[in-house]
């Protein structure tokens, strides 16, 4: 069967890497063919991340424009960083950036630049 010609899901490659690497470690099929197969066992999932499994341990990993980068997600929950805050130099308006995409407005109480107000360690631009 032909994999190429169907997407397949994690669960689905994971069993038929089992069996790939069961044929390859019992000299069924060469080190090409089994190269081969476990290429075609790709699988992308729903953000679009295309996943590979590794060629010694079956583990998942990130592939990044054709080549293997980045390992599988860290284990337990992600979490969203917490919004940066700015605040009016006068003291009476907060604003929270919840995105870096989001530029930061000046104060519409008095039209001046808003400050980084969340962090004691600010270098001269108010970064971090």
């Amino acid at each position: 069967m032909d994999f190429e010609e169907r997407k397949i899901n994690f669960q689905d490659a994971d069993r038929r890497y089992a069996e790939l690497k069961r044929q390859y470690d019992a000299g069924a099929i060469s080190t090409e063919e089994f190269d081969t197969q476990l290429r075609k066992l790709r699988v992308q999932d729903d953000e679009g991340r295309l996943w590979a499994k590794s060629r010694e341990t079956g583990e998942w990993h990130w592939v990044v424009r054709g080549a293997v980068k980045h390992y599988g997600e860290l284990p337990g929950k992600s979490v969203a960083p917490p919004p940066r805050a700015y605040s009016c130099p006068e003291g009476d308006y907060v604003w929270y950036q919840h995105s870096a995409r989001n530029p930061v407005p000046e104060c519409p109480n008095h039209h001046v630049p808003l400050e980084r107000s969340d962090s004691p360690y600010k270098d001269e631009r108010g970064d971090l």
